[in-house]
């Protein structure tokens, strides 16, 4: 993701609890990198419809 992208992505996302003082734990993971990983996921299950079978997919 490019950090174009990010910026427009970043304030959509909600503000975690324990930075209110709702309790909570912070966060272990990077909110960039997840939203990277749900990207690649979302891209990669488009492939087989866009392509054809996944055995014919190189990646």
């Amino acid at each position: 993701m490019s950090d174009a992208e990010w910026q427009v992505i970043k304030p959509l996302m909600p503000w975690p609890a324990w930075l209110y003082g709702n309790g909570g734990r912070p966060e272990k993971y990077c909110r960039r990198r997840i939203m990277d990983a749900i990207r690649y996921v979302v891209d990669f299950s488009e492939l087989p419809r866009i392509s054809g079978s996944v055995r014919t997919c190189v990646v």
